[in-house]
């Protein structure tokens, strides 16, 4: 399960929140299926990716990257997304719903709550 298919993440999108309060509901769900069988993309596990990152660094998940990755690579433009920097010429993503918006699954539009009514707790 994804943080971000769980209602109502689009509606709080822009909120700040910690890494676990993100996670909390997560936990609360069981899994979409067994380890190994399938695959799926999720947002949810780099948050935990970067938790499990801060407690063996013993450093903040952006300072690791920066001191690990951005620096000796010579990244000079790429850091952790933080909407509150105003950065010059920043790249914003965003997601096109097109004109066929009402055929758009709600798992994609987060419009309807109800849609995950039918997922596991």
């Amino acid at each position: 399960m994804d943080f971000s298919d769980i209602p109502p993440f689009f509606e709080q999108l822009r909120l700040d929140a910690t890494p676990d309060e993100l996670l909390t509901a997560v936990k609360k769900r069981s899994l979409q299926f067994a380890a190994g069988t399938q695959w799926r993309y999720s947002n949810s596990n780099y948050y935990l990716l970067g938790q499990i990152i801060e407690k063996v660094s013993g450093k903040k998940y952006a300072e690791f990257l920066y001191e690990k990755i951005f620096q000796p690579l010579e990244m000079k433009a790429t850091r952790m997304t933080d909407y509150r920097d105003i950065i010059p010429d920043r790249a914003a993503g965003y997601n096109w719903l097109g004109e066929d918006v009402e055929q758009t699954p709600a798992t994609i539009t987060g419009d309807d709550a109800n849609a995950f009514d039918l997922l596991p707790e």
